[in-house]
């Protein structure tokens, strides 16, 4: 514990950056936070058309399709 009080206060309390050192360290190393792009698929099996016709209807009504997902797959 002392350590740590010894440590923040003679490094953390003393180190400064200014918000333009900021913008610049996140200038020069975007590609360290950019993420690729990711989408999510949900796949239904049905039974039969008339099951798979009343899904679509559904997902296109506006319902949440992760919804209508699992009351099917259940």
């Amino acid at each position: 514990r002392l350590t740590r009080l010894l440590e923040e206060h003679e490094v953390k309390d003393k180190i400064q950056v200014s918000d333009d050192e900021i913008q610049a360290y996140y200038d020069s190393h975007q590609e360290e936070y950019l993420e690729p792009e990711r989408i999510q698929i949900w796949q239904i099996a049905v039974k039969n058309e008339s099951e798979a016709r009343n899904i679509i209807r559904q997902a296109k009504s506006g319902r949440d399709f992760e919804k209508v997902s699992n009351e099917f797959n259940n």
